[in-house]
C-alpha cells in the first residue's frame, strides 16, 4: 500500500479476476460513477489483468465529495457498498490489498470468473561475463540449459535453451546475478534492466499507460491538493532515466534520445531504439527477438555440476597423458614406481615431523607428495585406458 500526507490516506491496490482482456476502461468508467479518484492500468508483463490503485482509510474507501466549492474534504463509501458495485460488474474474486474483496458465496454471479491465464514470459535474455563452466554450473543448480552468443564487451547473451524455463530464469533472478544488461517481453509490453552487483538491477518497462480517474470538479481542492496531484504522486514511476543516462555515461544527444524513448508507449521498435542510443552489442536483442541468423558461434550450454566438470577435467588429463610420447616412467614403469613410492614416503615423513615441530612450512612438501601421489593415479589410469585399445583395429575403425 501507499502512503500520501495527511497521515491516514492509504492507496490500495485493486485487483481484478485475472484476465488476458483489457478491462482498465470499464474499470475506470464505475469508478467514476461511484467518485473514487483511482489509477487503473491493465498488464500482461507480470501479473496479467486489470487492477487500480485507491484511496482508504483503513476501514472505508474515500471518494470525492458531488459539491461545487473550491475546496471540500473527503466522503466515504462504506466497503461493503463498495464491494457490492464491484462484484455487481465484475464478478467475485477480486482482491483488495492483497485480501479477497468479496467471497464467492455471499455474492453468487451468473456468469463464471474468467479462468486466470498462464503468464508465461514471451522471451527473456541477459548478458554474462563468467565463464561457460560457470554458466553450465548455473544450469545444473536450476534445472536448464541455455543458448550462448558472443556479445562483445558484454561477455556473453544468455536465454533459456527451453521456452519452458524462461519463467523460471526471470523469477528465480537468473539474469541479475552477474553484471550487465538483461531484456524480456510480453506481447506488446518490455522492459530492460541494467544490473550492477553493487546495487539492487535498475528496471524500465514500456507497459500499457495509466487512466487516471478525476471525478473532482475544475480546480477543486481535496484536502488541499488536486486529484490530479495525489494520483501524481502515487502512481509508480515505469522508468528511471536520470540512472540509466549516469549508469551509461550518456552525453546530451544521446540523454535526449534516451528521456524520448522513456516516454514513449510500447512499441516493436522499443528496445532496438534502446540498444541503439546505449551503442550495445546486439547479441542480447538478436537472442530477445530470436532472430535468425544467429552467430556461428552460438552454442548449447548444458547444465553440469561441479563434480562433473571435475571428472571431465580428469578424462582430458588421463586423455592427455595417454596421448604423450612415452618417457622413462612409461619405459621403465616398475622403476619409476619405485622411486616415487620412495620419494612420497620420504615427503610425507619430512612435512609430518615438521608440522609436528610446528614449522608451517613443511605444508609445502605435503602438497607435493599429494601432487605426486595423484599423478601416479593418473598414469595408471591412462595405462587402463591404453590397454583397452588393440594396437591393430580392424579397417575402418583406426579414425
Amino acid at each position: 500500500m501507499l502512503v500520501l500526507e495527511p497521515p491516514g490516506i492509504l492507496w490500495l491496490p485493486l485487483r481484478l479476476p485475472p484476465s488476458e482482456t483489457n478491462q482498465a476502461e470499464e474499470l475506470a468508467a464505475l469508478l467514476e460513477s461511484l467518485r473514487v479518484p483511482a489509477a487503473v492500468r491493465h498488464s500482461i508483463m507480470y501479473h496479467t489483468g486489470t487492477f487500480a490503485l485507491v484511496p482508504s482509510d483503513g476501514a472505508s474507501i474515500l471518494m470525492v465529495p458531488d459539491e461545487y466549492a473550491p475546496a471540500v474534504s473527503w466522503s466515504r463509501i462504506p466497503l461493503d457498498d463498495f464491494s457490492s458495485a464491484l462484484a455487481e460488474r465484475f464478478g467475485p474474486g477480486m482482491h483488495l490489498d492483497g485480501e479477497q474483496l468479496i467471497s464467492d458465496a455471499d455474492h453468487p454471479h451468473p456468469s463464471p470468473a474468467p479462468p486466470s491465464p498462464a503468464a508465461s514470459m514471451d522471451a527473456i535474455a541477459w548478458t554474462s561475463r563468467e565463464e561457460p563452466d560457470f554458466i553450465a554450473m548455473l544450469g545444473a543448480r536450476f534445472g536448464m540449459s541455455f543458448d550462448s552468443v558472443d556479445a562483445g564487451d558484454l561477455g556473453r547473451a544468455l536465454r533459456p535453451h527451453f521456452g519452458a524455463d524462461r519463467d523460471t530464469a526471470f523469477d528465480d533472478g537468473l539474469w541479475a546475478m552477474t553484471d550487465g544488461i538483461a531484456l524480456w517481453r510480453r506481447g506488446s509490453e518490455c522492459a530492460a534492466a541494467f544490473v550492477s552487483r553493487r546495487y539492487r538491477p535498475n528496471i524500465a518497462s514500456w507497459r500499457s499507460p495509466w487512466v487516471q480517474v478525476d471525478p473532482s470538479k475544475p480546480g477543486q481542492l481535496i484536502d488541499g491538493a488536486l486529484v490530479r496531484t495525489w494520483l501524481d504522486e502515487v502512481i509508480p514511476p515505469d522508468r528511471d532515466v536520470d540512472a540509466w543516462i549516469a549508469h551509461f555515461d550518456l552525453d546530451s544527444a544521446k540523454a535526449s534520445r534516451l528521456r524520448a524513448l522513456f516516454r514513449r508507449d510500447p512499441d516493436e521498435s522499443t528496445l532496438d531504439d534502446l540498444f541503439d542510443i546505449l551503442s550495445l552489442d546486439t547479441a542480447c536483442l538478436r537472442l530477445v527477438r530470436d532472430h535468425p541468423p544467429l552467430d556461428s558461434d552460438f552454442e548449447v550450454i548444458r547444465p553440469r555440476n561441479a563434480r562433473e566438470q571435475f571428472g571431465d577435467g580428469m578424462r582430458s588429463e588421463i586423455d592427455a597423458i595417454a596421448a604423450r610420447p612415452e618417457g622413462f616412467r612409461h619405459r621403465h614403469p616398475r622403476l619409476w614406481l619405485t622411486i616415487s613410492l620412495v620419494a612420497i614416503l620420504g615427503l610425507a615423513g619430512f612435512a609430518a615431523a615438521g608440522l609436528a615441530a610446528g614449522r608451517m612450512t613443511a605444508i609445502l612438501p605435503g602438497i607435493v607428495c599429494l601432487v605426486w601421489t595423484a599423478s601416479l593415479f593418473i598414469d595408471r589410469a591412462a595405462a587402463r585406458a591404453n590397454a583397452r585399445v588393440p594396437d591393430d583395429l580392424p579397417d575402418g575403425l583406426d579414425g
